[in-house]
């Protein structure tokens, strides 16, 4: 996958996020917090897979930082 494409999966979602009613935002959290999607058949190294799990765990210990906080802080970096 490319930058582009990912770039663009990234705004997509985004948006779909922001569109979610309460119900399907629980759904989608719950997926990312199970590690369901690891099982999903994408091939990704154990060091990967290591950030990912590291990842959560902050999430779950509440280190996590809202993502209006990271566009604010990296918005410069990524231009529209």
């Amino acid at each position: 996958m490319g930058v582009s494409q990912s770039k663009n999966i990234r705004t997509e979602l985004k948006q779909f996020i922001d569109a979610a009613d309460e119900s399907t935002l629980a759904l989608v959290k719950s997926f990312i917090e199970s590690e369901e999607f690891l099982d999903l058949q994408i091939p990704i190294s154990e060091g990967e897979l290591s950030a990912i799990r590291e990842g959560m765990q902050q999430l779950k210990a509440g280190e996590g930082i809202p993502h209006n906080e990271v566009v604010k802080k990296y918005d410069r970096w990524f231009p529209k």
